[in-house]
């Protein structure tokens, strides 16, 4: 069995479609609908069975094929129509007004195993061939063109660790945080760490310690230079009162 055509909209496209597909080997135009009755009588004038209806079409058992040849804003609902009632689907180009109706359409012909298809050639012609070839074409290049960049990018390096910085940072890690010498064996066995001020093992400690020096040999410093002020003060009040 071949192409069994019903042509839903017999006007200028309808009439175009008519035409041209009875002159296709295994196509058999069968009948026309069109909501215009002068439209239905010229089709059944040029050989067709004319229906009065969409319902009395889709309902025809001769066609096993629906053409929409129908205003753009009325695709969707000829397309739903026609899938329910198990018919294939060719229509003009655009299937529909909005990108969420097309995949509403392709869901129900999927659901019913019927075929749908846009009626449009231009992916057929020989410029559109050759865009299509050279798009491709550019494509791979653009592909070649970013690995080529990408292995030519610089490596980031990590820094490299200084091994007597890291010694450094882990002999304050282990005695500068206990605040003091913990227990020799108590590690982190829950046991409390004894403060000592007189420790002078731990990293801490010694920094505390020559804090402590440095602050008390400002201090004196502090106080002999008051006191030299004070000495000099006083020679001169002397000096003057001469």
């Amino acid at each position: 069995m071949g192409i069994q055509l019903g042509i839903v909209g017999y006007g200028g496209m309808g009439g175009f479609h008519h035409r041209n597909a009875s002159k296709i080997e295994g196509v058999q135009v069968v009948g026309a609908y069109d909501i215009d009755p002068v439209r239905v009588q010229v089709a059944e004038e040029s050989g067709l069975r004319g229906f009065s209806s969409l319902e009395d079409l889709l309902a025809c058992e001769d066609i096993n094929t629906v053409l929409v040849a129908v205003p753009n804003d009325c695709h969707m609902e000829i397309c739903i129509a026609a899938s329910n009632a198990g018919k294939h689907v060719i229509c003009e180009k655009p299937f529909t007004v909005h990108v969420d109706e097309l995949k509403e359409l392709i869901a129900l012909a999927k659901q019913h195993n019927v075929m749908l298809l846009e009626a449009i050639t231009n992916q057929y012609y020989p410029n559109y061939l050759e865009l299509k070839k050279q798009l491709s074409k550019a494509k791979e290049e653009l592909k070649v063109k970013e690995a080529d960049k990408k292995d030519e990018e610089p490596k980031k390096e990590e820094p490299k660790k200084d091994p007597a910085n890291e010694n450094t940072s882990n002999g304050s890690a282990n005695g500068g945080n206990n605040n003091g010498t913990s227990t020799p064996g108590s590690g982190n066995n829950g046991s409390t760490n004894t403060p000592s001020r007189t420790t002078t093992a731990s990293g801490n400690n010694n920094s505390v310690n020559a804090v402590k020096t440095g602050d008390t040999t400002n201090v004196a410093g502090l106080v002999v230079l008051c006191l030299a002020a004070v000495v000099v003060m006083v020679m001169v009040k002397k000096k003057r009162a001469h």
